[in-house]
């Protein structure tokens, strides 16, 4: 018994194989290839840049609602002015020695 998905497939592929083995319809098989190809990173492109919006959007409100994460965040902008400012101070003295 063939199930229909089963006869599907098999027209498919003999309708593939008819296409591949003809040289001349080669070129025609390989554009509709790539039709669909193009068609298709249309289409999972901007979904693509949708789920990065919503990804950025939930992890700033993660940081928002998260007073131990604005904690860190603040700890870490104190370390980097520090670390300027050390780093100032070391080529002032450097520039002093000179």
């Amino acid at each position: 018994m063939i199930t229909a998905g089963k006869f599907y497939f098999q027209n498919i592929s003999f309708f593939i194989s008819l296409l591949k083995s003809d040289l001349t319809n080669s070129s025609i098989f390989d554009r509709h290839f790539n039709e669909h190809q193009t068609q298709i990173n249309n289409e999972l492109l901007p979904l693509t840049d949708r789920l990065n919006q919503l990804k950025m959007r939930l992890q700033i409100k993660e940081i928002q609602n998260d007073p131990l994460s604005m904690l860190k965040m603040w700890r870490n902008k104190k370390y980097e002015e520090i670390d300027r400012e050390y780093n100032r101070k070391i080529r002032q003295q450097e520039q002093e020695v000179s």
